[in-house]
């Protein structure tokens, strides 16, 4: 597939099968078609959407929120959408949902059930959606994800350093006309 130009990677099959697949000369554009995608499902009525700053670009992501069920996060990169959630359940079973640091692109989720806590400090890569760069397990298990090698005292001491950072719940605030408002440059 390379040789004719073809793109079978699962990130690319994402795209195609959700109808966002293109190149978009603006992010306006890019989510514009992504919450039109949304807008005209079945279930139109429960989204929320929201523009956050949670990397240090002046580009915003979206957020596509069931409230209380899932939540999709898109950025815009190259001209292309690139989902960094896809429908990540929270709300049920001790997730109380996401949270990011502004402007420096940075994630947390944690879970909390009779059966202990877990949390995880998260980033984006190359590709693909965000994946644990630390994670908790029951307050005092510290684990690495990273491609860094690390002491325990040094995953300790960044994590410490990271939940110093001010966080903001990730969630949708405006309907499918509000989203569109702010897309368009109107004042709210």
């Amino acid at each position: 597939m390379s040789k004719i130009g073809g793109d079978f990677t699962v990130e690319s099959m994402k795209n195609i099968f959700s109808g966002i697949d293109g190149v978009y000369s603006s992010y306006e554009e890019c989510y514009t078609a992504i919450a039109k995608k949304y807008y005209f499902d079945i279930d139109w009525n429960y989204w929320k959407y929201n523009l956050i700053y949670a990397d240090d670009d002046d580009i915003p992501e979206l957020v596509v929120d069931h409230p209380g069920f899932f939540m999709s996060l898109y950025t815009y990169e190259n001209g292309h959408a690139r989902c960094l959630m896809n429908h990540w359940g929270y709300g049920m079973g001790g997730n109380p949902g996401y949270q990011y640091a502004p402007g420096k692109g940075i994630y947390h989720a944690e879970d909390g059930s009779m059966s202990g806590s877990y949390e995880e400090y998260m980033s984006k890569r190359a590709k693909g959606e965000l994946v644990p760069d630390y994670e908790i397990e029951d307050a005092e298990k510290y684990h690495n994800c990273t491609e860094k090698e690390m002491t325990d005292e040094e995953i300790i001491a960044e994590v410490n350093k990271i939940k110093k950072y001010r966080f903001e719940q990730i969630e949708g605030t405006m309907r499918f006309e509000e989203l569109m408002g702010s897309l368009n440059g109107a004042e709210d």
